[in-house]
């Protein structure tokens, strides 16, 4: 009988953490969705930046001079540096050379 009234109390402290932890994270969430949306809505007014029908934003920092352009099947080459909002780069084809 102490056993099983045992497993029900750990039971219990474990589910609550697992609410407790979850009910944070989902706060957490709609935090960082509110901060992103507000950075994409500033971030698209200023110069140069396009916004794609899908949502991506991009600045074209150098425009290239070539006469020579790539067709839709071909494959390029190109540059990129992604950072999170607090500047943190995820990943970055410059770095990796």
């Amino acid at each position: 009988m102490k056993i099983l009234l045992i497993l029900i109390l750990i039971a219990a402290v474990f589910y609550m953490a697992q609410h407790f932890l979850s009910t944070k994270a989902k706060a957490g969430a709609a935090d960082n969705i509110a901060t992103g949306e507000k950075f994409l809505t500033a971030n698209a007014s200023k110069d140069g930046v396009k916004t794609t029908v899908s949502g991506l934003q991009y600045l074209v920092l150098t425009q290239g001079t070539g006469t020579e352009h790539p067709a839709t099947r071909d494959k390029v080459t190109v540059h990129y540096h992604g950072t999170l909002l607090d500047g943190t780069v995820f990943d970055s084809s410059l770095d990796r050379g």
